[in-house]
């Protein structure tokens, strides 16, 4: 990861991704944000569909930026994901913001921000 990296956060529906604390935090009513538990491989796929911008990333192209240079079964893929997809979709009614194309991959339907200026938000977060 580059220093930039640890200067930005992302902000895609009501999260907040930082990526130089490698964490999650969740918006609440009232714009606090609230750190989001998520395990190192879920992170790990959600910042590939970050850097993605909205386009698919193949399993091959998933795996191999997730588990780098390790031989792992596809399930494993299969089982981060749908951590991940229970942590982005509490609470939406509009499906998951995470679409699977068959053939293709994954890609992220939420449309994300960045900046440099919200990269201190996580240490304002209640944890």
């Amino acid at each position: 990861m580059d220093d930039r990296a640890a200067e930005v956060t992302c902000r895609f529906g009501d999260f907040l991704l930082d990526l130089g604390a490698r964490a999650l935090f969740r918006l609440d009513a009232s714009g606090v944000p609230k750190a989001v538990p998520l395990g190192s491989r879920a992170w790990d796929i959600l910042r590939v569909l970050i850097e993605r911008d909205g386009g698919f990333v193949s399993k091959h192209e998933m795996m191999d930026a997730v588990w780098p240079n390790v031989a792992v079964e596809e399930n494993n893929l299969t089982v981060q994901m749908t951590a991940l997809r229970r942590v982005l979709d509490r609470g939406r009614s509009e499906g998951s913001c995470i679409q699977t194309a068959a053939g293709r991959g994954y890609r992220l339907l939420t449309a994300v921000t960045r900046s440099t200026d919200m990269a201190s938000a996580g240490a304002k977060a209640v944890v």
